[in-house]
């Protein structure tokens, strides 16, 4: 969920809702004021439904930083909560009858409180959006939320923006924000038409592979090519040898023939030598546990 996505439902929610027959009804989410009302878009539009975000908070009651989510590919976070403050004005542009122009705008404010009271029951059947089905679900709206109740704010509100006085709704929105971070190792690609992230790591079970990074974790890719061998702890003679590819990963497809042959060896050393680099290794047990924790990344410094 995010603020935009919310402005998006508040908006066909509320079209749907207010509709009078024969009447058009646009929606601005610009800050009303003396400025806003000598726009195209005043002098053009009949009736308008102004939705301005007043305010942002931190929903401190519901804030949790905790990771709660690790996979192969990111790390995600418990969700981020926030209270958007809006207040939503109705202007008639009738400029010859004063009248009728204050009895529109009451006509689409109470029919806005109505809309905004029954929002959970009717807003999921009202956006026959399945996009959005997710979103209205974790919307908590409340109707004149603290501060905004206060006596005072309207008149100190519509003298800040040089502007007449006019009744509002003050409507406060919690919504959750969601927080991934990809882990070092993944990719994102476009899949018909959506970001996809994928682990740039090998997926076999029957293989040992990690990825070669420099001393600010940045990823060694087509400028430098390692060579990452392994060895027997205490012996330099080398068991097998690979390259690094573009990524930055290398791979040992010989991991499961070493697990059948190899069960007297306890340690072994994967390193990597790179020109201009320092040499970085890694010991790894592998006598009387078959099972060694993945991917075996290396880091090495560039040398002055």
């Amino acid at each position: 969920m995010d603020i935009e996505n919310t402005n998006i439902i508040l908006n066909r929610y509320l079209d749907k809702k207010l509709t009078i027959a024969g009447e058009e009804l646009v929606f601005s989410f610009e800050t009303p004021s003396k400025t806003w009302m000598n726009t195209n878009l005043y002098k053009d539009s009949a009736n308008i439904v102004n939705i301005y975000l007043l305010e942002v908070k931190d929903n401190l009651e519901l804030r949790n930083n905790k990771y709660f989510h690790d996979s192969n590919t990111e790390r995600k976070k418990l969700p981020f909560f926030i209270d958007l403050y809006y207040i939503l004005t109705f202007y008639n542009t009738n400029k010859t009858n004063l009248k009728e122009r204050k009895n529109k705008e009451h006509e689409y404010l109470s029919k806005a409180l109505l809309a905004l009271y029954d929002f959970y029951d009717l807003a999921k059947s009202t956006i026959n959006d399945t996009n959005f089905d997710s979103f209205i679900e974790n919307i908590k709206l409340d109707l004149f939320p603290k501060p905004y109740i206060d006596e005072h704010l309207g008149l100190q509100l519509w003298s800040a923006l040089e502007q007449d006085a006019r009744p509002f709704i003050s409507l406060k929105v919690t919504i959750a924000l969601e927080s991934s971070v990809p882990k070092q190792g993944t990719k994102t690609v476009k899949k018909d038409g959506k970001e996809i992230t994928m682990s740039q790591y090998p997926s076999k079970n029957n293989s040992l592979y990690g990825r070669v990074f420099s001393e600010r974790e940045e990823i060694l890719t087509h400028e430098v090519s390692a060579i990452v061998e392994i060895t027997k702890k205490g012996d330099d003679k080398i068991i097998y040898t690979t390259k690094t590819n573009e990524l930055g990963v290398y791979e040992f497809m010989q991991f499961e023939k070493m697990k059948q042959t190899d069960t007297d060896t306890e340690v072994l050393v994967v390193k990597t030598n790179i020109e201009g680099y320092t040499q970085a290794e890694v010991e790894i047990n592998f006598g009387n546990s078959h099972t060694i924790e993945m991917p075996i990344n290396l880091t090495v410094k560039k040398l002055p």
